[in-house]
Parts: C-alpha cells; sequence; structure tokens
C-alpha cells in the first residue's frame, strides 16, 4: 500500500497531519502583546475582508504578515493548526 492509496479519504476527511503552522499562527507568535487581542478580533470578524486585513497586517508587518489566502484559510479551518 503506498502513501497515494489513502489520499481520496484523507482529503474527503479534510484530515492533515503535516507540515508547519498556518502563517496566521507563526504571526501571532510574533506579535507584540498590545496587538493580539486587535489582530485576533480582527481575523475573527466575517464582515472585515481577507485582503483588506492582510493588506492592514502588511502595513505593519511587513514581509512577516500573512497574505488574504492564508488569512481565509485560516478563517475556514482549513489550516493545520485550527486556531481561534
Amino acid at each position: 500500500m503506498s502513501e497515494w492509496d489513502s489520499l481520496v479519504d484523507e482529503a474527503a476527511g479534510g484530515s492533515y497531519s503535516g507540515g508547519a503552522r498556518c502563517h496566521v499562527a507563526r504571526m501571532y507568535e510574533e506579535l507584540p502583546p498590545e496587538g493580539l487581542t486587535p489582530v485576533r478580533n480582527a481575523i475573527k470578524n466575517p464582515s472585515i475582508s481577507a485582503s483588506s486585513l492582510a493588506r492592514s497586517l502588511a502595513k505593519r508587518l511587513g514581509d512577516r504578515a500573512p497574505k488574504a489566502h492564508s488569512i481565509g484559510n485560516h478563517r475556514r479551518g482549513g489550516c493545520r493548526c485550527q486556531e481561534d
């Protein structure tokens, strides 16, 4: 049995067990204490678009800010960390 045999079942079940934590979780670890709560609240707020949030974060964090795709994926629970 190869590692590919379980691909369909794994993908259908949404299971993901490898890789690093998502960019959002890594950003949380690097934020100053005063930034953590506002950023978490913004990510939890569905009325703020991922693109808009990514731009605002990039102004403050530069290249360390997650991209809109990473924020959206994190919001949907599609990342490994499944935080928030």
